[in-house]
């Protein structure tokens, strides 16, 4: 859900942005609309799953955990 409601606010961000740029003369840019939006999406989309990537590739390599986990399991 809240995956769609962040797909429709950027489409009807690119459609604004698409207006004003009829407005203001630059409409030879408009081209450029969709795909700078799709692009900014994958980015942020991406970062989660990097996060998790980083996490999962430090406990194959075993390299040692932060602090607060090394805490967490001296106190079990």
């Amino acid at each position: 859900m809240l995956v769609d409601g962040i797909l429709s606010a950027t489409i009807l961000v690119g459609f604004v942005f698409v207006v004003l740029l009829d407005k203001l003369g630059y409409s030879q840019w408009n081209s450029y609309v969709d795909p700078i939006l799709v692009s900014a999406l994958a980015i942020a989309a991406s970062t989660l799953p990097i996060s998790v990537l980083r996490k999962n590739l430090k406990e194959v390599l075993l390299i040692t955990p932060d602090n607060k986990t090394k805490r967490r399991s001296k106190n079990r």
